[in-house]
């Protein structure tokens, strides 16, 4: 019973050592969250009054960071809206700008598929006296 007591009282020891650290842990996280706390109530109000500052001198608010990675990001889904087109585009580049001159390509295109055929033609008879 002696011995069950006793590792009673070390539970119970061991259990108050570790809310005692666990109490002093979430002290010193208070702290540090009401310093940080502060600290970016500080930044915002210097931010702000840096802003102020700069619309008194007349800056275009454009060239603020937040507008400038908006812009930023939206140039680049532009870009990226852009390469299939240009991709589309060139397939259209060598194409006569003229109709008339059109119809004189496919039709010249024509004639070099004729000679084509022809030339496999009498490859194909020539194997087969071969």
């Amino acid at each position: 019973m002696e011995m069950h007591v006793c590792l009673n009282f070390r539970a119970s020891q061991k259990a108050e050592n570790i809310d005692q650290m666990q109490t002093a842990k979430s002290h010193v996280i208070e702290k540090e969250t009401q310093f940080l706390h502060d600290k970016c109530k500080k930044y915002k109000s210097h931010v702000t009054k840096l802003e102020r500052k700069l619309t008194k001198t007349g800056i275009d608010p454009s060239l603020y960071h937040g507008s400038l990675l908006r812009q930023a990001c939206q140039l680049m889904e532009t870009q990226q809206q852009i390469g299939p087109l240009k991709e589309q585009l060139s397939s259209y580049q060598n194409l006569p700008l003229d109709t008339s001159l059109a119809r004189l390509k496919v039709e010249e295109l024509r004639q070099q598929v004729a000679a084509l055929e022809q030339q496999l033609l009498f490859d194909v008879d020539m194997l087969q006296f071969s």
